[in-house]
């Protein structure tokens, strides 16, 4: 008997049971000093999906099966009865058990003015494999020297994990001039995850995910007045990494048992990618190189592999990963001492203010990372170290809001924060080199099919101190004014100022900086803030806000330098019964100066409302269009072997051999963009890259309950991406970019007596790309309908 068919004769049988029952109401349960409510959801779910089942797990990962739906117990203590003297109210709950993605369990208690308790326990199951990211890409039959290269069809950075939180609250005499509070919050995620490492052939790899944060908060509340509070809190966090990274066990290629003299390294090793994330992007040579025996004579060849003795083998002149494993445990401990406090026993005047104080420290106690294969002449490498950072970092705030008259009222808000990581880190490379294979003029070309030169002596290639540096100091001040009851405004400026400094101490050894690269720098930025509050008419309330700022620099090139925000909404309830709103936002934040040309916006529109003039119906509806929007300069390597067509924006730089329009100010040698060489030719682009990504939603629902024992609704749901992106891979696709997702539902509740009710719900998910090709990977498209049967019964 199917899921579907048990819980269908199970909700029959309870129908029959029910209809030949007396209707009375439940009655109260009185026991043990305590009034008692206890209920249960017992049910399950009966899903059949079809499409791509990685898709569904990613977005919905509801599975057929039974489960506890939900479950509740109340016990509230009956004043003048005799009861258990720990607690007067007790309440738990659980729902999703048995196999959802997401559980949850509450617990809670209290004993009148002594105490209040609370404890809540959430699992969920985060699965991910949206097969674009961190794809190669590899085409579709693909072949070189008669070998077809396998597709990826998952993503090269899917996950499966696990996270569990766990939270625990003490409060301690909650309404008396002392109040303690207690806290404990530990989150643990781990699972199977993958990732990649992209070294001598973007190696994917097995990513072993396991961290944890414990935090613990102790704090005391003070009362000295009616209406102020002082607070003394701690807070306390320890974090640990204990992430691990292996070479994975796919997309492997098999190595000859005697290719290498090199012991360390297995019988397999990865198929190369190229830097640009495109399989195999570089190969020219169509020749089998294998004319001369079991090994390739012809050096320089660029392909991976080769057909000689009747196999397929690794071409031993190219780069490969066969050994690969890295771990790098982290721990972290914060601990947080603060001051707050509230006050409004001051006539006409009310005060917040809190100061915080942090000295964390951060170790890495053991990095340990090991490379076998073959990778610019190396054949192994090992790389340790360790590292350790502290952050101390001291804050605060002060507002204060002073009513001058009935009417206006000013307001000041100020706070600081200034932090400091100073940090010290060794990090050594002991490699052993490949020997050299063939010379060809002036060329050596390596190869791991001779053993390694000897262990050469470990290097220093990070060593020393460093320090980085902020300090920022904000003040918003206000007035209010308050023109009639039914308009009020509010005007604001606000100034902000951000020092930030790096030091690398002198004799630090780095790959890519120097104590020259030292700085301090200054940001300063003014904006003002309007806002007000409108009532034109009876039961239609409007407020706004506009805000607008401009910094004379930023630090990264996404960062905005002119910001302005514009955000409406109002409500209007025309009858009794019905309410119509409306909101409106729009950021806008850009920094189009030379070379950035850096411009952005997020803008929104959200209209709804819900009739329900009685109990018996109903209807709510909204709708949403959102549109994400950035553009900014990036540099771009462009190889013929890519075969596309350049994007429009392209502009050409000195030194390039591709056609195009110059950039405006550019002259000879002024590349901004990191010289690249290209066949001998040192080449690098421009590009004005851009992403738009309008999106609208709509849903509308409708509640029906034609009497006391039936209650229905049946809703429809809808999100459509119709997004553009400037792609500069030959096979990428829109993806995510043009998406349409649907899910239309169903529920009905019947009440076959006042403690039995049979509950129905259905949902259907549908996920495309709107008609866009999936690409060189397995179709992310997928349908899916689930019914959830339950019985909800009550005692």
């Amino acid at each position: 008997m199917t899921t579907r068919n048990l819980f269908t004769g199970l909700c029959a049988i309870l129908l029959l049971a029910g209809y030949t029952s007396a209707q009375e109401a439940a009655k109260p349960t009185i026991k043990a000093g305590y009034a008692i409510h206890n209920s249960v959801d017992l049910g399950g779910h009966y899903a059949s999906q079809w499409g791509s089942g990685a898709m569904y797990d990613t977005m919905v990962n509801i599975q057929s099966g039974p489960r506890i739906l939900n479950q509740s117990l109340e016990l509230h203590a009956v004043r003048g009865e005799k009861h258990f003297p720990l607690f007067d109210t007790l309440y738990t709950s659980a729902t999703g058990f048995g196999g959802d993605p997401n559980n949850y369990a509450v617990l809670r208690a209290s004993k009148g003015k002594l105490y209040d308790f609370s404890g809540t326990f959430r699992r969920d199951r985060q699965f991910f494999d949206y097969n674009l990211l961190g794809n190669p890409l590899i085409p579709a039959g693909l072949t070189q020297n008669g070998y077809t290269f396998p597709q990826m069809m998952d993503s090269a950075h899917y996950y499966n994990t696990v996270r569990r939180m766990t939270d625990v609250n003490l409060t301690l005499f909650p309404v008396g001039k002392y109040t303690v509070r207690l806290a404990y919050s530990k989150v643990l995620m781990q699972g199977p995850s993958a990732s990649s490492v992209h070294d001598s052939g973007n190696a994917m790899l097995l990513q072993n995910f396991r961290n944890s944060n414990d935090s613990y908060t102790a704090a005391l509340d003070w009362k000295p007045l009616h209406r102020t509070v002082l607070t003394l809190q701690e807070d306390v966090t320890l974090y640990k990494g204990n992430t691990n990274w292996q070479i994975a066990n796919y997309n492997m290629l098999p190595l000859p048992g005697n290719l290498l003299g090199n012991s360390a390294l297995p019988s397999q090793a990865t198929i190369g990618y190229d830097n640009v994330g495109f399989a195999i992007n570089t190969i020219t040579s169509t020749t089998t190189n294998a004319t001369a025996g079991p090994y390739p004579t012809t050096a320089g060849s660029t392909s991976p592999i080769y057909i000689g003795g009747g196999s397929i083998q690794l071409n031993p002149l190219y780069a490969a990963t066969g050994v690969y494993t890295r771990s790098q445990p982290m721990r972290t401990l914060i601990p947080t001492t603060s001051f707050r406090f509230v006050t409004t026993d001051i006539p006409k005047l009310h005060l917040t203010g809190d100061i915080r104080y942090t000295s964390s420290s951060m170790q890495m106690p053991a990095y340990n990372e090991y490379f076998a294969g073959l990778k610019s002449g190396v054949l192994t490498q090992n790389l340790t170290g360790s590292g350790y950072a502290q952050r101390v970092d001291a804050a605060g705030s002060l507002g204060a809001v002073y009513n001058l008259t009935d009417r206006i009222a000013l307001t000041d808000n100020a706070s600081f924060n200034t932090w400091r990581i100073p940090s010290i880190m060794g990090l050594y490379e002991q490699d052993q080199s490949a020997n050299v294979y063939e010379t060809v003029g002036t060329t050596k070309y390596y190869s791991m099919i001779t053993a390694p030169s000897a262990t050469l002596p470990a290097a220093a290639i990070t060593q020393g101190a460093a320090s980085l540096n902020q300090r920022t100091f904000t003040n918003l001040a206000s007035v209010a004014y308050n023109l009639s009851p039914r308009a009020s405004f509010s005007l604001g400026y606000r100034y902000k100022q951000r020092m930030l400094n790096k030091y690398l101490a002198t004799g630090t050894v780095l790959s890519t900086a120097t104590p020259t690269d030292n700085y301090t720098l200054y940001f300063h930025e003014n904006g003002g803030v309007l806002t007000a509050d409108l009532t034109p008419i009876n039961n239609l309330k409007i407020n706004g806000q506009v805000e607008v700022s401009y910094a004379d620099a930023v630090y990264v090139q996404t960062a905005p330098r002119a910001l302005q925000h514009y955000k409406l909404r109002a409500n209007y309830k025309p009858v009794k019964g019905v309410t119509v709103y409306g909101t409106f936002n729009d950021l806008e934040r850009r920094d189009n100066v030379s070379l950035v040309n850096n411009l952005n916006h997020n803008r929104s529109i959200t209209l709804g409302g819900s009739i329900q003039p009685n109990e018996h119906y109903g209807v709510d509806f909204n709708y949403g269009y959102t549109d994400v929007f950035s553009q900014s300069t990036i540099c771009f390597v462009y190889t013929a072997t890519q075969n596309f067509t350049l994007p429009s924006t392209v502009y050409t730089l000195p030194g390039s051999t591709v056609a195009g329009s110059p950039l405006p100010g550019s002259s000879a040698g002024s590349n901004p963009c990191q010289t690249v060489t290209i066949g001998g030719v040192a080449t690098s682009f421009l590009s004005n890259t851009y992403s738009d990504t309008p999106t609208q939603t709509g849903a509308v629902s409708v509640m029906l309950a034609p009497n006391a024992k039936v209650r229905g609704n049946l809703g429809y749901r809808v999100t459509n991406n119709n997004g553009t992106v400037e792609m500069l891979h030959p096979l990428d696709v829109p993806g995510a970019q043009q998406t349409q997702y649907l899910s239309p539902f169903a529920s009905v509740a019947l009440t076959l007596k006042p403690d039995w009710v049979c509950k129905a719900d259905y949902n259907y998910y549908g996920y495309g790309e709107q008609g866009a090709p999936a690409g060189p990977t397995a179709s992310r498209t997928f349908h899916a309908n689930v019914v959830t049967l339950g019985i909800h019964y009550e005692f």
